[in-house]
């Protein structure tokens, strides 16, 4: 009987050595994806033949499937949601369905579907990169991108893109900022920004940072971005102010929201 029990103890150690290898392994793979941040691309270099550009980064697709644009006749068959403010009302925020043949396994495919549907969210030829990947239970993902201005993030240029397990695109959300010529050296530091608004006694300054941001009047400015959090742990609500970093006046202020 003795004989018999110790070829079984034997295979248990195997299986619980082997499962947990495999549990290790595949945390590593999701942190991996989960950090992976992708350097800057230009929207520009994704597109076909027909904007007069080629793509940078090879390509395993077939140029035909590659880029199908979407219409604004097609959006008939999409579930689709508009921007709320003045002058994008007629432009899509979120689209839901699937929008692009490219699939998306990596953070440069999600940057290179956004080709499909320039032409009805008015995407121009800005940089792109992928600050964050999000993954559910059942294996699909959220690229979250971020609109970049030499070098500068754009506070309002976002997008992100839902796919499936198989890298199926479900749904674009977002919108894009045009931006011309703007000037990207500030005038002012950040301490003297700091000047030109009061914080509330139990407030404090939790970040700041450089950034472009379109003022509620759709003016494009170079800002100083402050984000503010309550001192204590209670009421977690975070306020957002923007000034001028030119002018030192303030330009925009959020209250628990990120656009």
């Amino acid at each position: 009987m003795e004989k018999t029990k110790k070829p079984l103890k034997l295979k248990t150690i195997v299986l619980i050595t082997t499962l947990f290898t495999l549990a290790i392994t595949a945390v590593f793979i999701i942190l991996k994806l989960i950090d992976y941040n992708v350097a800057e691309f230009d929207i520009a270099d994704f597109g076909a033949s027909e904007f007069g550009v080629e793509p940078l980064i090879p390509i395993p697709l077939m140029r035909s499937e590659f880029l199908k644009p979407l219409r604004n006749d097609d959006l008939e068959n999409f579930e689709v949601e508009y921007h709320r403010d003045s002058f994008r009302k007629d432009i899509p925020g979120r689209i839901s369905g699937e929008f692009t043949t490219i699939t998306v396994l990596t953070p440069e495919d999600a940057v290179r579907s956004l080709t499909s549907v320039r032409d009805v969210m008015n995407i121009g030829s800005f940089s792109y990169l992928c600050n964050n990947v999000e993954i559910d239970r059942n294996g699909g993902s959220t690229y979250r991108l971020q609109q970049v201005y030499k070098g500068i993030p754009v506070h309002n240029g976002r997008f992100g893109i839902v796919v499936n397990s198989e890298g199926v695109a479900l749904e674009v959300s977002g919108g894009y900022v045009g931006i011309n010529n703007l000037n990207t050296t500030p005038k002012i530091s950040q301490e003297k920004a700091r000047e030109s608004f009061q914080l509330e006694e139990n407030e404090r300054i939790y970040r700041t940072e450089l950034v472009v941001y379109r003022t509620r009047e759709n003016e494009i400015r170079l800002c100083w971005y402050f984000t503010i959090t309550p001192k204590s742990i209670t009421g977690i609500n975070l306020y957002y102010r923007f000034v001028n970093a030119h002018t030192g006046e303030l330009v925009g202020y959020i209250h628990g929201a990120l656009f």
